[in-house]
């Protein structure tokens, strides 16, 4: 049986660098319209035909067959289909702690989430068989992560990421910097003085090509870690605490339940009755 979006606190974290959520095929009613809702995680669509519109900060832009398009965590977006060319669309959800660099290399950004990809990048292939990974084991497998990959290395490919503008490869770097050194007390300084620009100047360009700012991608790639090493009984919340650069085990906590809404100790506690209650029913099966 299939994850659905709601369980998606039960399921992320599962590959802590690049993770699945979902992943799908539909092909759109003339009538469909999704509203514009905050989501916490990436969505990128492969459109395979027809036509469709995406509206967003006050833009609307028509999209066609071989267009993709993503939505941004934390960013409103509305689409729908032609009337008389309802769009039909691939579609995978998505999030970890590469992702930001990931989609950044792609070329599409907050003020610009969609892209025309070029006829020679066959991209419906990798799509249909993450679909059928998924469908045929009922749950995100690994090979659903590697077609991701794959789709977005794709992508990257044909920007080139060597013709990254300056701006973009300084964000680039920052992203690299702060998911090797995430762990230890980094600041905005540190990563600032590590690219030889300043702080100012870094945050600028955070907010200009990501939507927040730098001391919020440190803060985030700390989070997603937490969540992963949660996950592990040995470790006590202080470690887990110490393992993503708090050394204050409350500042941690209040940090956390800022970021998700629940508490390391809640968090820990769900994944110990969902452990017992899996382990209760293989001995009902035995």
């Amino acid at each position: 049986m299939k994850k659905q979006i709601g369980e998606l606190f039960d399921v992320k974290q599962k590959f802590v660098d690049l993770n699945v959520i979902e992943c799908g095929w539909e092909q759109c009613a003339p009538v469909k319209f999704v509203e514009a809702v905050k989501k916490d995680f990436y969505t990128i669509h492969f459109v395979e035909n027809g036509k469709g519109v995406i509206e967003f900060r006050g833009k609307k832009i028509p999209l066609r067959a071989n267009d993709l398009f993503v939505t941004f965590p934390g960013e409103l977006i509305s689409y729908y289909p032609d009337p008389k060319e309802p769009w039909g669309y691939y579609w995978m959800c998505f999030e970890g702690l590469q992702a930001d660099e990931l989609v950044g290399w792609t070329g599409m950004t907050r003020q610009r989430p969609c892209l025309r990809k070029s006829p020679q990048v066959n991209l419906k292939g990798y799509f249909a068989s993450a679909i059928e990974a998924f469908e045929e084991k009922g749950q995100i497998v690994p090979e659903c992560v590697g077609f991701l990959y794959v789709i977005l290395g794709k992508l990257s490919d044909e920007n080139n990421a060597e013709g990254l503008n300056l701006q973009q490869r300084y964000v680039k770097e920052a992203l690299t910097y702060i998911h090797f050194n995430f762990q230890f007390d980094i600041s905005v300084t540190d990563i600032a003085k590590n690219l030889r620009v300043s702080p100012n100047y870094l945050s600028s360009l955070f907010q200009s090509q990501m939507g927040i700012s730098t001391k919020e991608a440190i803060t985030r790639a700390r989070m997603e870690a937490a969540l992963k090493n949660l996950q592990r009984p040995e470790l006590r919340i202080k470690d887990v605490a110490a393992a993503v650069g708090y050394a204050d085990p409350l500042y941690f906590s209040k940090v956390f339940r800022a970021f998700y809404g629940k508490t390391p100790r809640e968090v820990r506690q769900e994944q110990e009755k969902r452990t017992k209650s899996e382990k209760e029913g293989t001995e009902q099966a035995l």
